[in-house]
């Protein structure tokens, strides 16, 4: 069981719920409620509770950064790909060596493996 922030109270949700509903969109909401939660306090936060706040403001910038570039990577393998297919869909009629191929396929699998390097660091 997990616990997650609903208005003022705290409702409990299945692990499977809260992580159908886990998203950055979510934790950049729940930030904000605390920035002004604690920003309308009466009684004034303590400095460490700021600074906690500060910490998860930076780390939820840093894995929205992190996201955004790994899904624009993503993209342009996937494009590049097509492309491949397109070419080996047609190779009957233009062949193309295996050197080739490679020359053109090693530069993406490096780029996968950098993002799914950025991705696992996340986790």
């Amino acid at each position: 069981m997990t616990t997650a922030l609903v208005g003022d109270r705290m409702t409990y949700q299945s692990h499977s719920e809260f992580t159908s509903q886990l998203s950055l969109a979510e934790q950049t909401s729940l930030l904000g409620l605390l920035g002004q939660r604690l920003s309308d306090d009466t009684q004034s936060p303590s400095d460490q509770t700021r600074d906690i706040y500060a910490q998860l403001s930076a780390v939820s910038s840093t894995v929205r950064e992190t996201v955004s570039n790994a899904s624009d990577d993503l993209l342009q393998v996937s494009d590049a790909m097509d492309v491949l297919l397109d070419l080996l869909d047609n190779a009957a009629s233009v062949p193309v060596s295996g050197a080739k191929l490679h020359c053109l396929i090693a530069p993406l699998k490096g780029r996968l493996d950098a993002v799914t390097r950025e991705m696992s660091a996340l986790v």
